[in-house]
């Protein structure tokens, strides 16, 4: 398993689909813009180490979050089983979903 470091967390993509336009056209989401893309929380890093060297938890994110975050920001990432993840900076995370 992926174990991300700092202030990075692990999420597995959550898939848009394709939108059908009034006319039966169907553009693909790779090729649209859906705005920020959505993800579940995987792992969590150990957090950012500030100046004096204290750890600082990764605040307001758990596991199990619904994420919104940039579309093209973070690393794709391949588990030894084929999975596929993100890594994305906790930083860009732009707001969490939760019913």
């Amino acid at each position: 398993m992926i174990n991300p470091l700092g202030a990075m967390i692990l999420v597995k993509k959550v898939q848009k689909g394709d939108k059908t336009t009034s006319t039966g056209l169907v553009i693909s989401s790779a090729f649209s813009d859906n705005g920020p893309a959505e993800g579940e929380v995987i792992k969590l890093g150990t957090g950012e180490q500030n100046y004096k060297g204290e750890i600082l938890p990764i605040p307001a994110i758990e596991v199990g979050d619904i994420v919104l975050f940039p579309d093209h920001s973070g690393v794709d990432v391949e588990d030894e089983d084929g999975s596929k993840y993100v890594l994305v900076n906790s930083k860009n995370v732009l707001a969490i979903k939760r019913a």
